[in-house]
């Protein structure tokens, strides 16, 4: 086995380091399940992971189980031709520590001007974007730098300026020209440790607020300062107003606060503004507080989301739910892979059933029962595998769910994002 990686934590960077060898075995007892291992010159470092179709599947969640420096976490994989690379309009969103205790989000847009295939580094152009650096906002300031020619793993070392005073080394592995993965590669002492995703922005310079005209189901996660830190996450349904760009919505919200639920509120008077490059505003209250954030639109209904102001530097996606009625019928015979960026160290198959979930996971057989009612839904498990016993979700489509922990006392909650 051979590759790359880029490997950061708060005491160490090491940045496209060679994969020299390792192994992959699949689960003899569980289909498409198995164990990934990759060595480098720092070490071994050891995954779950499962696929999301019969072996050899293109894609799937893996979870890190041991490796050097502690590594633990999880997140996702995906098959990536050599021969991607970045040309045209993308959007952009990464997460993470911000090298001091809190919570830095980013996200936003850009043009490469460059296609990248004739050993020509790309120029950026067109760019802005949003910082919330644990309640310290840098709010749509202009991107500009250079995203390299990939090399033979895809991987394509970038420099973007945010604004006069914030400059970020990224590490882009290129799935295609359609988008792919970032990770900050910056080794000063204190640099943020940041990861996230790139993604194709279709129609540049022909946003407005028509292109938020359909139900759109929403999360987020962000941290509260400690010590110690907890977790403030949230899922939920906006619905846009009468007419296609109204600029108004309505919003069903389930919220985890610091280990204290907020759950299944129903919220009017909510305000949104796309610009045409596809940054947006958006602004909702749930009850004395007020809650500010910041879009970047890659399509129709889809896109990214960063809190435009308070400490917890919130940070989520949002992408369309199907124009159907959702109820148990609609995940009745999935079967669902966790997990993604910000939700627990596992890599369980989930199968819904006509209101029963059953599973295996490193703890033994995991059942519960779930209720879905209008596209949202409420389970119980035997097993904290988001974080808590009880868990919230919204379903995306037949093959799509997002999924909360809803426990009361629960401070470092989880986001999932179950796929079929």
């Amino acid at each position: 086995m051979t590759g790359e990686d880029d490997f950061k934590n708060t005491t160490a960077t090491r940045a496209a380091e060679a994969i020299t060898g390792g192994s992959c075995k699949n689960d003899p007892a569980i289909a498409n399940q198995g164990t990934l291992t990759l060595t480098t010159a720092a070490g071994t470092s050891t995954y779950s992971f499962v696929t999301q179709a019969s072996a050899p599947g293109g894609k799937g969640r893996l979870a890190a189980t041991s490796g050097p420096n502690g590594l633990l976490g999880s997140g996702r994989f995906a098959f990536a031709p050599p021969s991607g690379f970045f040309s045209g309009d993308y959007a952009f969103a990464m997460t993470g520590g911000d090298g001091s205790g809190g919570q830095m989000s980013l996200a936003g847009r850009f043009t490469d001007s460059n296609n990248n295939q004739f050993n020509t580094p790309g120029t950026l152009s067109g760019g802005v974007g949003d910082i919330n650096d644990a309640g310290a906002v840098s709010a749509g300031v202009a991107i500009t730098g250079t995203v390299g020619v990939p090399d033979a793993f895809g991987r394509s070392a970038a420099t973007f300026h945010l604004g006069p005073n914030t400059t970020f080394q990224i590490a882009f592995y290129v799935l295609s020209s359609s988008g792919g993965f970032a990770v900050d590669v910056d080794s000063g002492a204190g640099t943020p440790v940041l990861g996230g995703l790139v993604s194709v922005q279709a129609n540049p310079g022909l946003y407005s607020n028509g292109y938020l005209a359909a139900p759109v189901v929403l999360s987020t996660w962000g941290t509260a300062a400690g010590p110690p830190a907890t977790s403030v996450t949230s899922v939920g349904l906006l619905t846009p107003g009468i007419g296609p760009a109204s600029g108004t919505f309505t919003l069903v919200l389930d919220q985890m606060i610091s280990g204290a639920p907020n759950l299944n509120q129903s919220l009017a008077g909510g305000s949104y503004s796309i610009a045409a490059n596809g940054r947006a505003t958006m602004s909702f209250k749930s009850g004395a507080t007020t809650y500010n954030y910041v879009l970047y639109l890659d399509n129709f209904n889809d896109g990214y989301i960063v809190a435009a102001s308070g400490p917890t530097a919130d940070f989520g996606f949002f992408e369309a739910q199907v124009n159907s009625v959702l109820g148990n019928g609609t995940l009745a015979g999935g079967t669902w892979f966790p997990p993604v960026s910000g939700s627990p160290n596992t890599t369980v198959q989930l199968a819904f059933n006509n209101g029963a979930i059953t599973g295996t996971s490193s703890a033994g057989a995991l059942t519960g029962n779930y209720l879905v009612t209008a596209g949202r839904g409420t389970a119980t498990l035997n097993q904290p595998v988001f974080g808590s016993l009880g868990v919230v979700f919204y379903v995306i489509g037949a093959g799509s769910v997002e999924i909360m922990g809803s426990d009361s006392g629960t401070t470092a909650d989880a986001i999932a994002f179950l796929h079929s």
